[in-house]
């Protein structure tokens, strides 16, 4: 009996000490990697003086310090509050590691028979050692416990939130891209669709049904297939395409004016893993940019020809007229006798009057419509032009020119001499220069035109005013003739106009 009596005795003491010790280590073991992830600095700080201010409870509490009188044995759950404040801030793995070294000291302190707990039998002492180490231990755990189900359950709720609001969020983009009168198409990086909306299907009069899933090269005329492979290439390369007009082709194969701007999609991992492209219908804008611009060349062409039948009047009637009044006046003065000085001298100020009307008049038809233009061709119209208006204002004009090929069209003849006099004037005007190179060469099929001056320069994307109107009227001419031109000034440095209009071959014969 008393065989089985010590049996037991050590059986109840190795059970408890087995099972304590699995219950404090094995989840310090599983929870450790928390505590190495605390932050920031002030928890890390918190959690060493937590450690602390346990061990030295400990020591109070089961050590029966010296220079502590009174024994403390009843306060053994005064570090209990420890446990507590481990579970509220650092879990489980806190909790854990609070009641190990509570329970490393309390048991050292036993052992040498220091403490609340070593006061009974060994046995005794024992069992009840290991019932303080439960309680201490499956306390702080369910209170962590709970409070980490609770956390997780806030977690939960905000992600729940989240979701939702990212739910609504798409449902309030899907209702606007459906409402969209723009097609709004996404496609995977191999070119495959994978959303189409209301707005594509009106445009390009497929479905969504019959699109999706399909590549995108369906939409793109084999002429522009160009287009859509430089568009691709921007979008591998992280780049955004924005109001690229290009052309479309709808279902029934008609061809549609569109404008996209297109954006890569990216994943959480920075990965480009498609595109979003969204298409406008811009043929009305188109038709009205094209009945405009037609409207702009009727216009010019009507004013050249205005100024041409002004130039004609001017020239042909009044001119010869006030060519007629200063002859009569120089022969009344010459046929009749008689008058005195004074009078004479009055008849020469009114011939001199009319001769000078009569120049002007002849100066201002030549500047309506160049006659020397349409007689003599386009560089000896261009030098006299230089020439006359170097006279006038007092600036010096160097023309040169070579290699300008003889024959050239009447409408690009006069674009180019209407470019050098509106650049001329601008000179004249605005630019206080006073020295002009104009310079006009044949070169590879077209002829070259470049005039420049050191004068005060301007603003190119600010120009304005007249000089705006001015710059304008260069850029209609040229597009009337296929030419195109280039400016180049900023202020105190200058102006550079660079001109180019092509000729065709047959015409390449020099002057």
């Amino acid at each position: 009996m008393r065989g089985w009596s010590g049996f037991g005795s050590a059986w109840l003491i190795y059970w408890l000490g087995d099972s304590t010790g699995v219950l404090l280590v094995t989840p310090l073991v599983l929870t450790f990697p928390n505590l190495l992830k605390i932050r920031p600095r002030v928890r890390i700080a918190e959690f060493a003086v937590l450690l602390l201010l346990l061990t030295v409870a400990c020591f109070i509490v089961f050590g029966d310090l010296p220079l502590i009188p009174v024994r403390l044995h009843v306060l053994a759950f005064a570090v209990l509050p420890f446990v507590m404040w481990a579970a509220i801030r650092f879990g489980v793995s806190g909790t854990v590691l609070s009641t190990l070294i509570i329970a490393i000291i309390a048991t050292a302190e036993t052992a040498f028979g220091r403490g609340p707990f070593a006061q009974n039998t060994p046995l005794t002492n024992a069992v009840l050692l290991d019932v303080f180490f439960v309680v201490l231990s499956v306390s702080g755990m369910t209170l962590a416990a709970a409070i980490a189900e609770r956390e997780q359950a806030e977690r939960e709720r905000e992600q729940l939130v989240r979701k939702q609001a990212a739910m609504e969020e798409r449902l309030r983009l899907a209702a606007i891209v459906e409402s969209s009168d723009d097609a709004i198409i996404g496609k995977d990086m191999d070119g495959i669709i994978t959303d189409w909306n209301r707005g594509a299907e009106r445009l390009y009069g497929y479905s969504a049904g019959e699109m999706i899933g399909l590549s995108i090269s369906l939409l793109v005329p084999p002429d522009r297939s160009d287009d859509f492979a430089e568009i691709i290439t921007k979008i591998k390369h992280g780049d955004s395409v924005n109001r690229y007009e290009t052309v479309g082709q709808k279902k029934d194969g008609t061809r549609v004016e569109v404008s996209l701007t297109v954006s890569p999609i990216i994943d959480t991992e920075s990965r480009i893993v498609g595109a979003s492209a969204i298409a406008r219908d811009i043929t009305e804008r188109k038709l009205a940019e094209e009945t405009l611009l037609e409207m702009s060349g009727r216009l010019i062409t009507a004013q050249e020809e205005e100024r041409t039948r002004i130039a004609r009047e001017l020239h042909d009637d009044l001119g010869q007229r006030m060519a007629l009044l200063q002859i009569g006046l120089e022969q009344f003065e010459h046929d009749t006798a008689g008058l005195s000085s004074q009078a004479r001298q009055h008849l020469r100020n009114l011939a001199e009057v009319a001769s000078q009307f009569s120049s002007d008049l002849h100066n201002l038809s030549h500047q309506l419509h160049p006659v020397k233009l349409d007689l003599q061709g386009l560089v000896p119209a261009m030098g006299s032009l230089c020439g006359e208006l170097s006279k006038q204002h007092g600036i010096k004009i160097n023309f040169v020119h070579h290699d300008v090929p003889v024959r050239i069209r009447e409408d690009a003849a006069l674009c180019l001499f209407r470019i050098v006099q509106e650049a001329l004037r601008n000179v004249v005007k605005h630019s206080k220069a006073v020295e002009v190179g104009v310079e006009l060469s044949g070169n590879g099929g077209g002829i070259d035109l470049c005039i420049s001056d050191c004068g005060t320069g301007f603003n190119t994307q600010s120009a304005s005013g007249k000089r705006g109107l001015g710059l304008i009227s260069m850029r209609e001419r040229l597009r009337l003739v296929g030419g195109h031109f280039s400016i180049e000034s900023k202020p105190s440095h200058g102006t550079r106009i660079r001109v180019r209009i092509p000729v065709p071959r047959q015409n390449w014969e020099h002057l």
